[in-house]
């Protein structure tokens, strides 16, 4: 079926991300320890756990779960946070996001924005520290439960401060990060490969990315030093968000001005978030802020291309035409 100029197919999207992002799951453990496991155990539990219940409450039966946030949600957060803490994260993205307006496709906003802007809103000190240095290598963290704690606010003000860090460390994850960060050069490919399987919407995530690659590269080549290096695009869960969450076709706009206006501005507050704001990388935040304002931006263009019904564009003998929306 098509709908909005590109195919809708959520159950084998669903399935697809899932499975892209076991890849992930095993270079975020072997960076960062068996802990991984454990968040990831617990983010399904509570997730369906929550889903199940306000199914039971609205007495409907569940349509849909969203485990591929319950999947997400893990890798975006700090290795080291609080697991009881990432839990309520899950509970919240799950209940405000999902649950509250009807069940897992009818959400307005991303789940996984959701839950991590509690996450750092919420519990900012846990957050701040719950960075971790990674093992040296994808197979050490199989034996170990978690990597060694930081004494930093965010990984970017970290790296910030390393001159001698490369662009080969950032690709190879040889820097903190968050745990599906562990190998930036593994979530590029990851992407790519959901590119190529037409899981997400490509162009949002074109788009997005774009924007704020080049906002980087022309913010550091006109003035040096106050955005920072481009290369710290590898940093924080820019990628994440380009490739897995923003582009989820459930909250991306029906018209295809839309979705590329959404995804441009996504990627300007993204840039301006990351450059200015109090939030190293508040990705989500512009996440969130694009979601909300999708449908707005979709009525902007179906109005330009049909018109108000009531404006006489669209009637004829007093009678609305066929196929006009508001």
């Amino acid at each position: 079926m098509r709908y909005g100029g590109y195919r809708r197919n959520p159950a084998r999207n669903d399935i697809v991300i899932a499975l892209v992002c076991l890849p992930l799951y095993f270079a975020a453990v072997g960076r960062y320890g068996l802990r991984v496991l454990a968040a990831l155990a617990i983010s399904i539990a509570v997730g369906l756990l929550t889903e199940v219940i306000a199914s039971k409450i609205r007495k409907k039966e569940l349509p849909g779960t969203g485990f591929v946030c319950w999947i997400l949600i893990p890798l975006v957060l700090p290795p080291v946070f609080p697991l009881w803490m990432l839990g309520a994260s899950v509970f919240f993205g799950t209940v405000i996001g999902v649950a509250f307006f009807g069940g897992y496709g009818n959400h307005l906003a991303s789940p996984v924005a959701l839950g991590w802007t509690f996450a750092a809103l919420s519990y900012s000190k846990a957050f701040g520290f719950g960075w971790s240095l990674p093992f040296p290598d994808v197979i050490t963290g199989y034996s170990r439960y978690a990597a060694s704690v930081l004494t930093i606010d965010h990984p970017i003000i970290f790296l910030e401060a390393q001159r001698s860090v490369t662009l080969t460390d950032l690709l190879y994850g040889n820097v903190p990060q968050t745990p599906g960060m562990a190998v930036p050069a593994l979530v590029i490919g990851c992407g790519l490969l959901l590119y190529l399987l037409k899981a997400v919407d490509v162009r949002s995530s074109l788009i997005f990315l774009g924007t704020v690659i080049g906002l980087s590269i022309a913010g550091e080549w006109i003035m040096p030093g106050v955005f920072g290096d481009p290369y710290m695009v590898l940093t924080g869960n820019l990628l994440l968000a380009g490739f897995f969450v923003f582009p989820d076709r459930r909250t991306a706009p029906r018209t295809k001005g839309g979705r590329y206006v959404t995804a441009l501005l996504a990627g300007i507050i993204a840039f301006l978030i990351r450059s200015f704001s109090t939030f190293p990388c508040g990705v989500f935040f512009a996440v969130i802020f694009a979601n909300v304002f999708s449908p707005i931006i979709d009525e902007g263009f179906i109005r330009v291309k049909y018109g108000r019904p009531d404006d006489g564009k669209n009637t004829k003998n007093g009678m609305v035409v066929k196929g006009c929306c508001r």
